[in-house]
């Protein structure tokens, strides 16, 4: 089990992402490719920039802060990432788990790579005293005859007017089939997912519709999926925070270990 230590082992939140996107990869409609020693490419099937990434390997991200950082190989990585995306056709971001130089920055954008937000990488301990939402019998694991509700609730919970499209569905039925992720919601309403399979456990698409919003609906799914992650047997649990989201989060014991950039390019 990873400890968390320091604020420079932000990039955790990365690890858990990349494992993630891996197991995701194996849904119908999804592409992933690892290009070892430089960086690991993920096409979820949707035309929304946000579910489809572009990640530089561990090693990158550990150079990161240092002074000696490969500019090269980040050249060689974003290439590939645009080479690869350029035949999908999809638009995807690039979150950097370390401070971008100058020099990076011109990389990036000599290559199209136009600076989208910053979200900030937090973390939680689960030794923290559990609140009596964890056990909020309206939250309900995602089951076979739930995942369309999921998936509308979800991609509505995103501000879309639209439900959501059969891509996403496709990556709905393998989140609901697989063993490490754990994906509940209060149907009609919010959503959100848990990741276990990686060294740490990881919190995603926590989303509530409009009409709901301000009823801690949100909230009320974050420590629920905490308690699982607690009963999985982890110390923390990760996640990445929008400008928007992290007031949530604050108020739910998570702590910000830094900021992480993104990058995005449409097709």
């Amino acid at each position: 089990m990873i400890i968390i230590r320091s604020m420079k082992n932000w990039w955790f939140v990365c690890e858990n992402l990349k494992s993630m996107l891996t197991a995701l990869g194996k849904a119908e409609s999804a592409r992933y490719v690892l290009y070892a020693g430089t960086a690991a490419f993920y096409d979820s099937g949707v035309d929304d920039m946000h579910e489809n990434y572009a990640l530089l390997d561990h090693e990158n991200i550990a150079r990161g802060a240092k002074a000696d950082f490969d500019l090269a190989a980040l050249n060689s990585a974003v290439k590939l990432g645009l080479k690869f995306f350029g035949i999908t056709g999809r638009p995807h971001i690039w979150p950097f788990f370390f401070e971008l130089s100058s020099e990076c920055r011109k990389i990036l954008a000599s290559n199209g790579l136009a600076r989208e937000d910053d979200f900030t990488a937090m973390w939680a301990d689960l030794r923290q005293t559990e609140t009596s939402a964890a056990n909020d019998e309206r939250i309900r694991p995602v089951r076979d005859d739930d995942v369309r509700a999921w998936a509308d609730d979800a991609w509505h919970g995103f501000d879309s007017d639209e439900d959501a499209p059969e891509s996403f569905m496709a990556e709905a039925r393998c989140i609901a089939s697989h063993g490490d992720f754990l994906a509940v919601g209060i149907k009609g309403a919010s959503t959100g997912m848990l990741f276990s399979g990686g060294e740490t456990a990881g919190i995603y698409y926590i989303s509530t519709r409009p009409e709901f919003r301000g009823w801690g609906f949100g909230g009320a799914v974050v420590e629920y999926l905490k308690r699982a992650a607690r009963e999985r047997g982890f110390r923390y649990v990760t996640l990445l925070a929008t400008p928007s989201g992290r007031p949530l989060y604050e108020r739910h014991g998570f702590t910000a270990l830094g900021a992480v950039s993104i990058f995005s390019k449409q097709p």
